[in-house]
């Protein structure tokens, strides 16, 4: 799996929410629901995300905001655009399908 992120939404994510990049969230595939909260690793750094957003983003990718990315990318996470071999577990399956 791969991550990437994101610094600006035009407008409310999926979700109705706001755009915040200091919040854990992402944008991902279909396969997964609106407020679905992964657990997202590569190494000894791991980070929980809530599913807010959709893109055009194939299986296997994730887009971060940049809190999230940073602690999974480390000091030079502006450097690095892509991170890659992440891992990716659901934790808690949100309410909403779409």
């Amino acid at each position: 799996m791969i991550a990437t992120f994101y610094t600006s939404s035009p407008g409310p994510t999926a979700s109705g929410q706001r755009f915040n990049p200091r919040a854990y969230t992402c944008a991902a595939p279909y396969g997964y629901r609106l407020g679905d909260v992964l657990l997202v690793s590569r190494g000894g750094r791991r980070v929980r995300v809530t599913v807010t957003d959709r893109g055009r983003l194939g299986h296997g990718h994730l887009d971060l905001t940049p809190a999230p990315f940073r602690a999974l990318a480390g000091r030079h996470w502006r450097k690095v655009g892509v991170v890659r071999g992440l891992h990716c577990r659901l934790v808690r399956r949100g309410h909403r399908r779409s």
